[in-house]
């Protein structure tokens, strides 16, 4: 069962996502992705072997636990898809409560946080 996430940047911009696992068969798991060709956000599952960015259709995205997307992890895991059998390292599919790359002001004050809300 998925989690609703609650996506806010000091720049204000917010919006709220429905993300982690869905009970289906094949297993899978909605992650936030940031595109490396036009900068925006996408969500895909994580198990599939053509994740592309849903604004522009490039496959050069990486996930928001990436490194390249995250200036610090935060003491909390607010979503954690890496069980799931991806072409992904399992620390870039773990989001925090820290501090992400926010496609909007272009700084790295995103944030993401769990809204009690359950999905599937």
């Amino acid at each position: 069962m998925g989690i609703g996430v609650r996506v806010t940047c000091a720049c204000g911009g917010a919006a709220t996502y429905p993300l982690g696992p869905a009970p289906r068969v094949p297993a899978q798991c909605f992650f936030p992705f940031l595109c490396r060709a036009c900068r925006r956000m996408s969500v895909s599952d994580v198990t599939s072997r053509a994740v592309a960015c849903d604004h522009c259709g490039s496959p050069d995205v990486v996930p928001y636990g990436h490194p390249e997307a995250m200036r610090a992890a935060g003491p909390t895991i607010v979503l954690d898809c890496a069980r799931y059998d991806t072409a992904w390292p399992a620390a870039s599919l773990r989001l925090t409560d820290g501090q992400y790359f926010c496609p909007a002001c272009g700084e790295f004050t995103l944030s993401f946080a769990g809204t009690g809300l359950l999905w599937d």
